[in-house]
């Protein structure tokens, strides 16, 4: 096949093999027993029949670590403190349809169908994902080629396991990356509710208010805004990101409610002493934050510890991808530092001779910024394994990164197993880490053991 053909649903084609490869190969991996790792799981009903005991089988890879969780709360809702570090989208989703799945067959259990629904749902969201990546880039680059080879990366991408386990990374993408597509529409209204749904989803959706700010000054910077319409122009800019901050509010109102409110009341029907949770009376009580710290022993630089180096060898590759793209963006576009990318004057787009940087061939200011937020955040407060998968699910710079390599070696030629020669040493190192990540994830994963 030539690359220069290939059009968005060749992309979702694309999508679609890798998905079918990563249920094979789980299924292959999780004929190994697992690992006895010291994670969450909950007792499960049992199964009502011998298709329920096969379907359970097949997506066993995919009810892992925090997977067993968002079945957990699919399920039962959040009657733990601890199921509060996950936002509700998925689970209520897969709550939803495994409701549907019940009401019309008694074949299944309603865990079973939890995870079948599950794996359905993000399967068709990565699917949808990919092809996302593929407008965004085509909006941006104007490129099918690179919009092609970006999906791709997508959707090979080092984190693969979790876009097809019950994980919310791909519901995440594709919300997020459906809510930049319409950002650079300028369909900002549009754009802020595919946010506020990616805010549901995870707690660092709220960041993408960001890119809501961001794209309205710049439009704003290119039309004629005067007196009364400039007032209005930046209210609604500051109601949609108000929005896209709601869910996270309501997400810890509801566990303030639940556990602090709830907790008092309940004590004082029982005419016992009111113990309410120590969180509760901070300042600014936040259930989200207090699970955290207490729960998941998060803070500034609380995973630098020596027995989590092997952690950070795995967020390596990413952040090293991160660091280089950067450079190489700003190095090439150093005038957009001190105007942040804004069109404050007439910037105009510098001409790559390597094609190996063609993604700094536009100017993604807000997207270098964003990328550079999520990098630093995780390596300073969350458990820094995560940082490759909350990368790949939030941010379209690393397939852009690792697109612009490949651009520069296959672009318009024929895609045989000879291609492999062709590549460059940088390139081949990029493809390496994304089929070795591909594989080792799932295989890892899906025997409970340690991964991204």
């Amino acid at each position: 096949m030539q690359l220069k053909y290939l059009t968005k649903k060749d992309a979702k084609n694309v999508a679609v093999w890798s998905r079918i490869g990563v249920f094979l190969i789980q299924l292959l991996a999780n004929v190994v027993p697992d690992y006895q790792g010291d994670a969450f799981q909950p007792v499960v009903s049992p199964a009502v029949g011998w298709i329920d005991v096969v379907i359970r089988a097949a997506l066993d890879g995919f009810h892992k670590w925090d997977a067993q969780y968002f079945t957990y709360i699919a399920e039962h809702g959040y009657v733990e403190e601890s199921t509060f570090a996950f936002f509700p989208m998925l689970p209520m989703s897969c709550h939803g349809i495994g409701a549907v799945l019940t009401s019309v067959t008694n074949i299944f259990s309603f865990h079973t169908c939890c995870l079948l629904a599950a794996f359905c749902l993000n399967t068709f969201l990565f699917i949808e994902a990919a092809a996302a990546v593929y407008d965004l880039t085509l909006l941006i680059y104007k490129d099918k080629t690179f919009a092609f080879l970006a999906s791709m990366c997508f959707s090979f991408n080092p984190s693969s396991i979790f876009f097809s386990s019950c994980y919310s990374e791909t519901m995440f993408a594709f919300f997020s990356f459906k809510g930049l597509v319409a950002a650079e529409k300028r369909k900002m209204f549009q754009s802020s509710l595919w946010f506020v749904f990616a805010s549901c989803t995870r707690s660092n959706g709220t960041v993408n208010a960001g890119f809501i700010a961001y794209y309205s000054l710049k439009h704003f910077l290119n039309m004629k805004h005067t007196g009364f319409h400039v007032i209005i122009y930046f209210l609604k800019t500051f109601m949609h990101c108000v929005m896209i901050c709601i869910p996270f509010c309501l997400f810890n109102y509801y566990g303030y409610v639940k556990f602090c409110n709830g907790k008092m009341e309940e004590n004082l029907l029982n005419n016992n002493s009111p113990e309410i949770p120590a969180w509760c009376n901070k300042p600014i009580p936040s259930i989200y934050n207090h699970i955290q710290q207490h729960h998941w022993g998060l803070g500034l630089f609380a995973y630098y510890k020596w027995n989590k180096i092997p952690n950070f060898i795995l967020a390596l590759p990413v952040v090293i991808i991160t660091v280089k793209g950067v450079y190489e963006y700003l190095e090439r576009r150093k005038g957009e530092i001190l105007y942040l990318g804004l069109p404050f004057r007439n910037l105009k787009n510098p001409v790559i001779q390597a094609k190996s940087a063609f993604f700094a061939s536009q100017s993604i200011f807000c997207y270098i910024c964003h990328l550079v937020f999520l990098v630093t955040f995780s390596l300073c407060f969350m458990h820094v394994e995560v940082t490759t998968r909350m990368v790949m699910s939030g941010s379209p710079l690393p397939y852009w990164f690792v697109a612009s390599y490949l651009y520069s070696c296959v672009d318009q030629m024929n895609v045989t197993w000879d291609s492999w020669a062709k590549l460059s040493k940088p390139t081949k190192y990029l493809v390496v880490y994304f089929c070795s990540y591909f594989v080792t994830g799932i295989v890892l994963h899906v025997n409970f053991l340690p991964w991204t």
